[in-house]
């Protein structure tokens, strides 16, 4: 994310010589990528305006608006500014291989989105979502023995946090268990 707010920059000012004030609705959230510390948040755009308070390693930041090297967002609310030097991309990225196990299904849940839980062999459970998981589970009831398919996937949800989710891909009803 940052090489894209690197490139993107480097265009609009080569093309304006002035000092820009781009919308960013087009990039995602970062977050505070710091050895030690914390991150100071500015009034402004600049090493020389005041602090208005400080953030922890990880603190998601989602982008209102780029200001040279300087990233607007939204801060207890009011407008904050932190450099994107210290921001890090949430990559929405896969987490190892896809796993296809052996469980029982247990239930649907409703909520923001729907997510459904299965008991492992083991006895322990697992919560996976997928975009239209009620079609997906849709011969599927509450006891049925399936084997499943998931992978572990990292994303930002709701503009506000990065998260790790077992995405479900595929679920199948096992014959006679």
């Amino acid at each position: 994310m940052i090489n894209r707010f690197c490139v993107c920059l480097g265009v609009i000012f080569v093309s304006t010589f002035f000092f820009i004030h781009t919308s960013v609705a087009e990039f995602d959230c970062g977050s505070v990528n710091i050895e030690t510390g914390k991150l100071m948040v500015r009034k402004c755009a600049g090493t020389e305006c005041a602090v208005i308070g400080k953030l922890d390693n990880g603190t998601p930041v989602c982008p209102t608006q780029i200001k040279g090297d300087w990233v607007e967002f939204q801060y207890n609310k009011s407008k904050g500014y932190v450099s994107t030097s210290f921001l890090k991309a949430c990559p929405n990225k896969k987490i190892g291989s896809p796993q296809t196990v052996e469980a029982t299904f247990l239930e649907l849940h409703e909520g923001n989105f729907y997510n459904a839980t299965f008991r492992l062999a083991g006895g322990t459970e697992i919560t996976v979502i997928h975009e239209d998981i009620i079609e997906v589970l849709k011969e599927v009831k509450k006891g049925d023995k399936v084997s499943i398919k998931y992978q572990v996937e990292q994303y930002f949800f709701n503009r506000s946090e990065c998260r790790s989710d077992n995405i479900l891909q595929s679920v199948k009803i096992l014959p006679g268990k």
